[in-house]
């Protein structure tokens, strides 16, 4: 039996080692870069395997087992490091807060989803994946909300924000998977990209959503304004073309400081949720903007939980 036991803790270490190790490859092979998205649930692993090997007494398996702790650990503790020149609020700024909310195609439950739109009245909401119900339903907002459509996506800017909302509409946009709204208060020009990338089912797909990722960075380097990218981006923050993205573009990712916030899967009644979910929705901003709190939403009868996100953004730059 214990032999038996030996053999399956050492099944499970190599493994999780072949499986942190090989995300580190990821931008050359998009099964790779899947490993990447996981590495909470390769940590959570690690700490039970540091346990079991120390009841085992093996030494080879409690270095495995820490290797892995630390590799994982590294990618997942800048998330509760709040960004350093962050500490302090000037008095002019003001705040926008942003919800980014998968709604699923086959959710048309339009209480849960209306109470997402109405939860302490966000400035800016991101919606995609809406039912065709839901679609029509939305309409009836209008008297509340800016309201911008794009195929089963919409966004949706409060008109007593006073964020004075325009379609942004060219050639660049259009391809984007996804809707770009232009706004400006006061003196500040902001533009704002929901987005919502294919998701990395396959090679092809994994290849659209990180040619959409590269749009939105030529769109962002090519901005004026200052700039906040949201939605289901269909990667997490420690996925290789997440990371290109961010440092191409010096977007600042609002989980800093406010920690892992896992958003997918929340399929309704389902028991593996828990144990899979990983933090793909996403809100990405300029550095002159400030993250003051990120808090994750209930899904209702959603795939996704929303994420609302509340920014402080300078009135002048």
């Amino acid at each position: 039996m214990r032999r038996f036991f030996t053999f399956a803790v050492s099944a499970v270490a190599l493994f999780l080692l072949l499986a942190t190790f090989v995300g580190l490859a990821g931008s050359f092979f998009w099964i790779f870069d899947i490993c990447n998205n996981f590495r909470v649930q390769f940590l959570v692993a690690s700490f039970v395997g540091l346990g079991l090997s120390l009841i085992l007494r093996s030494r080879i398996l409690l270095g495995s087992y820490a290797m892995i702790l630390v590799v994982n650990l590294s990618f997942i503790a800048p998330l509760y490091v709040a960004p350093s020149d962050h500490s302090e609020v000037d008095a002019s700024s003001r705040e926008v807060s942003v919800v980014s909310y998968n709604a699923w195609l086959r959710n048309d439950d339009w209480e849960s989803i209306k109470s997402v739109l109405e939860a302490e009245n966000p400035s800016i909401i991101y919606l995609t994946e809406l039912h065709p119900d839901i679609e029509t339903r939305i309409k009836s907002l209008q008297n509340v909300f800016h309201i911008f459509r794009k195929k089963s996506d919409a966004i949706l800017v409060r008109r007593d924000a006073m964020l004075n909302p325009r379609l942004v509409v060219n050639a660049e946009v259009d391809a984007l998977p996804g809707i770009v709204v232009s706004m400006k208060f006061e003196k500040v020009e902001l533009m704002f990209l929901g987005i919502h990338p294919a998701a990395p089912l396959s090679g092809e797909a994994t290849r659209r959503r990180d040619e959409s990722f590269d749009a939105v960075a030529s769109i962002v380097e090519e901005a004026d304004e200052l700039v906040i990218v949201a939605g289901d981006f269909n990667a997490t923050s420690w996925s290789s073309p997440f990371r290109r993205l961010q440092k191409r573009t010096g977007l600042v990712n609002s989980q800093r400081g406010e920690g892992i916030q896992a958003t997918w899967p929340s399929y309704p009644g389902s028991y593996f949720n828990g144990l899979l979910r990983i933090p793909i929705d996403h809100c990405l901003h300029s550095p002159e903007i400030m993250t003051l709190n990120r808090a994750v939403g209930d899904a209702g009868k959603s795939n996704h939980n929303p994420i609302r996100v509340d920014l402080i953004i300078p009135v002048s730059r």
